[in-house]
């Protein structure tokens, strides 16, 4: 074989292997992008747990129109019994659980950045009501992988005094609404690199609750107070969701189109050009040799002539 022959047919030999892997790119390329496609299916997360602790409330013995007091006011001083209840404090903490299920390719890890506020639906005195600040609220860091199920716990813990005590006692529930500073990592790979988002948010949670036998309704949360709907204590609801922002979901299928875009066109522009040249040149090198068999015939002819 002439060695430009054979030069031709060693660099489609190269050029074949980089076709195959041009269309092995694009391969994967496509794999990943069915893969993160949906980007984000909202997570649903249903109680799985309730916990409260604290001392389990005595109706009060007289009211405060017995005293001549104002109920409405929390720093009212009144007699439960025989001794000052303003002077005693109650203190409360407990957590609700929920199990969150992630169908997504993401990974996610939340925690509070910093602690909340427990605030209780309070009267204002004028038929409405106010938050009253009563105590924190927090998230434990954890992580809910991709494709598996977590439990988390949100934790309260406050404390009330004898005026609220009177308060309670004459309700059949009292709303308690948290206040959440969440830290939320969501971390997906493509073609092995991984890449995070972090957002910091608030969320706002409530439940109704019943001071005098500690019994507490569903936790439910939503991205606002104005937007919060909490159910009776009895109350069935349907399971959290932890929705993504239209913006960011926007956001990161946009680079993951245009990621998985570039290295599917990649891909292909290497795996079509080298198989092209690849044939080009064997093409070439045929005919090469051919005319190059061709000539010899015709020098032996001649030979055989003379």
């Amino acid at each position: 074989m002439a060695p430009k022959a054979a030069t031709k047919w060693g660099c489609a030999g190269v050029l074949g292997a980089l076709s195959i892997g041009g269309f092995a790119l694009f391969g994967v390329a496509l794999v990943e992008r069915i893969r993160l496609d949906p980007f984000w299916v909202t997570m649903l997360c249903t109680t799985t747990g309730k916990y409260s602790s604290g001392k389990t409330l005595t109706v009060p013995t007289i009211t405060a129109a017995d005293l001549n007091l104002d109920e409405n006011d929390p720093a009212t001083v009144y007699i439960v019994g025989n001794y000052t209840a303003a002077a005693t404090i109650y203190d409360f903490y407990g957590w609700t659980q929920k199990e969150c299920v992630n169908e997504n390719q993401v990974d996610v890890n939340t925690k509070s950045y910093k602690n909340g506020t427990v605030y209780v639906e309070y009267p204002d005195g004028a038929g409405g009501t106010y938050l009253l600040a009563l105590g924190e609220s927090w998230i434990p860091e954890v992580d809910i992988p991709m494709e598996e199920t977590s439990n988390f716990k949100s934790w309260n813990s406050f404390s009330i005094n004898g005026s609220v005590v009177y308060w309670a006692s004459t309700q059949a529930s009292v709303t308690v609404i948290s206040q959440f500073h969440t830290e939320t990592t969501s971390s997906a790979s493509i073609f092995g690199l991984e890449g995070s988002t972090v957002k910091l948010s608030e969320r706002w949670c409530g439940y109704k609750a019943n001071f005098l036998t500690n019994a507490i309704g569903e936790n439910v949360c939503e991205d606002s107070y104005e937007e919060l709907v909490v159910p009776e204590i009895d109350e069935a609801v349907p399971p959290d969701e932890m929705k993504g922002t239209k913006k960011d979901i926007e956001a990161s299928e946009f680079k993951r189109d245009l990621i998985c875009g570039l290295a599917m066109a990649v891909g292909l522009l290497i795996g079509f050009g080298c198989l092209i040249t690849a044939i080009i040149l064997i093409r070439r090198a045929v005919r090469g040799a051919q005319a190059a068999e061709a000539g010899g015939k015709a020098v032996e002819t001649d030979d055989v002539k003379v």
